[in-house]
């Protein structure tokens, strides 16, 4: 497996008046007597490109803190602001913003192929409406064109182009976990969020998907991951975010998380392979 891009030209550093991309300020959820999340803050800065992971054992707040940041349920308290605003309280308006989210599970259509269910995900961007496009108008069929010109380009990126005419059914579980990432791209996203990319994976896979990562990082994508494998997590990470029973433990670079004594006690009774430190 390889996943070749595009080479890209060097990101220019933002001059003093960038904007913070994310900024969660004193996130809570509770559902119940549960808190999910208590008062947890998080800022991925203003220089794009780079990737933060969410770590945390089970049950720590990670995919509840995924699902506030994309819009997919609205805190009980906190604020979450993208590129200095606020978002809009649906998916769809937060997708549009910038800020794509994947899945942890892996949701295809057996029997249409990658190249169709990329071209379908760019239609959350569609400016054509439903009626041009039925009737099949000039502008519709540009646009039409247009996604499906990008959406072979977004395959051939992620090392998918030999699969593109293939059912999604006879794809293997790490191209099925990819081509949710080629979906998400097709919403153009500043922000990506990956919820556990290579759950399930082999090790061969999760390294083809390392590089697909990788590669979208270059392009200038910032990503924020949550992940269970801690060697995946430090290979790739440039800074990593720790949750325990629901709020932020630690934050900071690979390096200094792996020798944090909170954090390792957090973890205490896995498995040092399954940490990773």
């Amino acid at each position: 497996m390889s996943a070749s891009m595009n080479p890209v030209s060097p990101s220019v550093s933002p001059g003093p008046d960038a904007r913070i991309i994310l900024e969660a300020s004193g996130l809570s959820k509770r559902f119940g007597g549960l808190l999910a999340n208590d008062d947890v803050s998080l800022s991925l800065g203003t220089q794009t490109g780079k990737v933060t992971s969410v770590i945390g054992p089970n049950g720590a707040g990670k995919s509840t803190l995924f699902k506030i940041l994309a819009g997919a349920m609205p805190p009980s308290s906190g604020l979450v602001r993208f590129e200095g605003k606020r978002l809009g309280r649906s998916q769809n308006q937060v997708a549009r913003a910038g800020l794509v989210r994947t899945f942890q599970e892996t949701t295809i259509f057996p029997d249409l192929t990658p190249r169709d269910h990329v071209f379908i995900a760019h239609h959350l961007r569609a400016k054509v409406g439903p009626l041009p496009t039925i009737f099949a108008t000039w502008g519709a069929e540009v646009e039409e064109t247009q996604f499906r010109d990008s959406a072979d380009a977004i395959l051939r990126d992620l090392g998918l182009s030999d699969y593109a005419g293939e059912p999604a059914r006879t794809l293997p579980h790490g191209m099925l976990r990819v081509l949710g990432i080629a979906m998400a791209l097709a919403a153009r996203p500043k922000l990506l969020l990956l919820d556990e990319p290579f759950a399930g994976m082999n090790s061969e896979e999760k390294s083809w998907a390392s590089g697909v990562v990788r590669n979208i990082r270059g392009r200038g994508i910032t990503v924020m991951l949550v992940e269970h494998d801690m060697r995946t997590v430090m290979a790739l990470s440039d800074r990593v975010a720790v949750l325990s029973f629901g709020r932020k433990l630690a934050e900071g670079r690979p390096e200094d998380i792996q020798k944090n004594p909170e954090v390792i006690e957090a973890y205490l009774g896995r498995e040092d392979d399954e940490l990773g430190f």
